[in-house]
């Protein structure tokens, strides 16, 4: 049995790998055979060598078992396979091994070899992780994007809408649109098209409609997932079934995990392969009213004026309404070398859902708000979400400082006004500036009316009006300290203004995470945590468990190595 790829592999970068077993790289490299090497007998000596390793024997049986792809260091595929990590500044993080998974049981052979030698685990889909989280230096990489089923379910007696969708988590929401659109439905996701579903869920899942049918979480019926053993679970609502490797089947009417995985956060409880939601068969419209402003007009800063009416008219947005406002800071004169000044911008992207003449009345306040401020204003209707949806443009690819809070009823003060016109104003006018990005996304309505502890997401998601985002962009990894250090107190002054942070979009200086993310509900969540993944096989920054040491493991079994032979040592 030969090491795949062992021909054309540096021995250094293989070494990563083998390290985790605690063996000599030197060994290794001097009885490395270079693929120029003339005459294949002095090779046998590196053949033998790494067929010695447990963990090499097993690499082997693992990549010739997968319904998908094992890729590593020096695979052709490999660059690619690491660049999907939207957030730059955490692309250059090196998995040791990554397996892209086609199948359930690829994620358990994945989920089971690297607990075989304990390797640390990260999972990705579409890679849109502001902190992290989903790639980690000398890891074993699940990588579920290959994962794309999709069944339409239009008679379903277990959906209270009477209708699902089943979906394997490496979908993209735009995907799963569109096969929804042909069947005349939709269901509550991402308002990206390109993110996939499986950390969005689990983080709670806002959504340009979720005021109307409350979050992602609200609507699943089912998940499927790989356990930190290695089993197949069924989590519902009434209990969970596992099926371990060797079939036999555990089923409890316990709904712990069901809750837990409702808002607990992703790379945490398991690795998720498949969700069922439930979906919508829509009964109206959706009408996209576009109104923007700029963040300064003719040297005047007028979105302080716009705050001051913005902190009102939120409050009396009706659940018919969703969507976003986006704000912009602006590029003063002489602070960005041959760059010109820019006003920055205030731009509403509202979504409508309902009897517009109702909703018409709703808005009208905004439509009055200085009209003669605008730059643009449209109203485009769609005949269905995908239509919304299509319209929707990604950024990709950005190196980027994030921080978010939920803002409340008690949020919109004079206060919340000077924050956010001082910061986006003071960092912007300076040499060197600091230039923010924020998304407020309309949360309540619906979301609201869900009890508490009807899921794991925290109450101030549940209270809250908006889920507001800030973000500074950096141009390289030599600016990326500085325009930290400057946005952190400005997310310092937001926390204390809001309450509580969304898991998916959060600070990744974060103290009080644990009440932040959960609040009362994170003893709990440690309790389901401990049950299922006593080990912490499964971890990651400011997740469940993730402070808690993890156990001692016996080291790995160490093979007797065949002699080096001395010719190639010289």
């Amino acid at each position: 049995m030969n090491l795949p790829y062992a021909s054309k592999m540096d021995p250094t970068l293989l070494c990563v790998v083998l390290l985790l077993t605690g063996v000599v790289c030197a060994d290794v490299q001097q009885s490395y055979c270079p693929p120029s090497a003339s005459g294949m007998g002095s090779c046998k000596q590196w053949d033998n060598i790494v067929n010695s390793l447990p963990l090499v024997k097993q690499l082997v049986k693992l990549g010739q078992n997968l319904d998908g792809i094992l890729v590593m260091p020096g695979d052709p595929l490999y660059e690619n396979a690491t660049k999907i990590i939207m957030n730059l500044r955490f692309v250059d993080r090196k998995p040791a091994i990554i397996v892209g998974c086609n199948s359930t049981r690829d994620v358990q052979a994945a989920v089971l070899f690297a607990r075989e030698f304990g390797i640390r685990l990260s999972i990705v889909s579409s890679g849109h992780d502001f902190i992290g989280r989903n790639t980690v230096n000398n890891s074993l990489q699940i990588n579920v994007y290959w994962m794309k089923n999709i069944t339409v379910n239009k008679t379903d007696p277990e959906s209270d809408t009477g209708a699902s969708v089943t979906v394997g988590v490496g979908n993209s929401w735009g995907r799963v649109y569109e096969e929804l659109d042909r069947h005349g439905f939709m269901a509550v996701g991402g308002s990206s098209p390109t993110v996939s579903m499986g950390g969005y869920t689990l983080g709670g899942g806002h959504s340009p409609i979720c005021r109307s049918f409350g979050l992602a979480v609200d609507n699943v019926i089912r998940f499927t997932m790989v356990t930190a053993k290695g089993e197949i679970a069924t989590v519902t609502k009434d209990g969970t079934s596992t099926v371990d490797l060797d079939g036999k089947v555990t089923k409890t009417t316990n709904g712990d995990l069901f809750w837990a995985l409702r808002g607990g956060g992703g790379s945490t409880f398991g690795v998720l392969t498949e969700i069922k939601f439930k979906i919508h068969r829509p009964k109206y419209q959706f009408t996209q009213l576009l109104i923007n402003y700029n963040f300064r007009q003719n040297g005047v800063t007028i979105a302080r004026e716009f705050f001051t009416f913005y902190n009102k008219f939120v409050k009396t947005l009706s659940r018919q309404w969703g969507g976003y406002l986006i704000v912009s800071s602006p590029i003063y004169p002489n602070t960005i070398p041959g760059v010109k000044e820019t006003p920055g911008s205030i731009l509403l992207s509202l979504l409508h859902y309902g009897d517009y003449a109702v909703g018409y009345k709703n808005v009208k306040p905004l439509l009055d708000f200085h009209p003669e401020w605008r730059t643009y204003i449209s109203a485009v209707n769609h005949t269905s979400f995908w239509s919304y949806e299509k319209t929707i443009k990604d950024t990709h690819y950005i190196r980027v400082y994030i921080f978010n809070t939920f803002l409340q009823d008690n949020s919109f003060t004079d206060q919340f006004t000077n924050t956010m016109v001082d910061n986006m104003v003071n960092n912007a006018n300076q040499s060197g500036p600091a230039l923010f990005g924020c998304t407020f996304a309309h949360i309540g309505g619906k979301v609201s009316d869900f009890p508490v502890e009807s899921a794991s997401v925290s109450a101030a998601f549940r209270s809250g009006l908006v889920s507001l985002s800030c973000a500074v962009a950096s141009p390289a990894k030599i600016y990326d300290s500085y325009l930290i250090n400057k946005a952190i107190p400005f997310a310092n002054e937001l926390h204390k203004i809001g309450k509580g942070v969304y898991f998916n979009e959060p600070d990744e200086y974060l103290d009080n995470w644990k009440d932040e993310y959960w609040g009362d509900h994170y003893a709990r969540l440690l309790k389901i945590k401990n049950q299922w993944d006593p080990d912490n096989t499964f971890r990651c920054l400011h997740c469940v468990g993730s402070d808690q040491p993890l156990p001692t493991r016996p080291p790995p079994p160490q093979p007797s190595r065949p002699p080096v032979d001395p010719a190639l040592v010289g």
